[in-house]
């Protein structure tokens, strides 16, 4: 008996596209903390900003680690006809990337 997801043309790369997505947002984040980083070493700015290159770091590492581990997973699922929607990983990158960007503008500013 054939399932719904085996009609479509481009059966499994949607999780392939969507993997290597994330392990692309995975490292911009990490390479962005490590320039923040960079930068506020070299500027001498306040511990905050080395704080702020960290917790971008993290973000960046703990999504491309949660990525790698989750594709076998969300693999078989999508094969089992089960959902593979998720939203705890794109709610953490957001609400890290929104408090990472107020804590720059108000390193920034200041």
């Amino acid at each position: 008996m054939m399932r719904p997801f085996d009609t479509v043309a481009d059966v499994g790369a949607q999780l392939e596209r969507t993997s290597l997505a994330w392990i692309r947002t995975a490292l911009a984040l990490t390479a962005v903390g490590a320039l923040i980083g960079r930068s506020a070493l070299r500027a001498a700015e306040p511990p905050s900003a080395l704080a702020l290159s960290a917790i971008v770091i993290a973000t960046g590492l703990t999504a491309g680690v949660s990525t790698v581990r989750s594709y076998e997973r969300r693999h078989v699922a999508m094969r089992e006809g089960r959902s593979i929607v998720s939203p705890g990983p794109l709610l953490s990158v957001s609400a890290t990337l929104t408090v990472a960007s107020i804590a720059t503008l108000g390193i920034v500013l200041t």
